[in-house]
């Protein structure tokens, strides 16, 4: 049997926009105390249509950021007060994360 892994307690944030913010919110990100995180374009069906990436039509942008509970807070104020009615969703997870040191 193995031994229990040590793991830190932290939210994952996801973030789900128009890839026309693929260059704007990576700054937002940083300016916030973000320090990395995953970037990857998305199909999605929603309230604003299908978003599907092709020849006349941009993937959604997708940001998966794991951080401090007040990192997420942070982040999810950012996005209702800047991108309210312009089709970015964002939510958080309570996430245990490896290596312990890394998320602390």
């Amino acid at each position: 049997m193995t031994s229990p892994v040590k793991t830190a307690q932290a939210k994952l944030v996801v973030v789900i926009g128009p890839f026309e913010f693929a260059d704007h919110l990576p700054a937002d990100f940083k300016k916030l105390g973000v320090h990395g995180f995953s970037m990857m374009r998305v199909d999605g069906v929603g309230a604003h249509g299908p978003r599907k990436y092709g020849v006349f039509d941009g993937a959604n942008i997708r940001f998966d950021i794991v951080g401090t509970a007040e990192l997420a807070q942070h982040i999810l104020h950012h996005i209702v007060t800047s991108f309210d009615g312009r089709g970015i969703v964002a939510y958080a997870h309570d996430v245990e994360a490896v290596p312990f040191d890394h998320f602390q």
